[in-house]
């Protein structure tokens, strides 16, 4: 995950022209560890944009 959140606040967010809210972000994990190998776990990454 340190990888996602490295783009997203050093190429990404600088990029688009938006700010983020005071709000925490949140990750919302889509499949489960003990089912999937590593390899093919699943996360969206909520940011919240102003």
């Amino acid at each position: 995950m340190h990888k996602a959140y490295q783009w997203l606040y050093a190429e990404w967010l600088p990029k688009s022209g938006r700010q983020i809210k005071d709000s925490g972000m949140f990750e919302e994990y889509l499949n489960n560890p003990r089912d999937v190998p590593p390899t093919e776990l699943l996360t969206d990454i909520y940011m919240p944009l102003a």
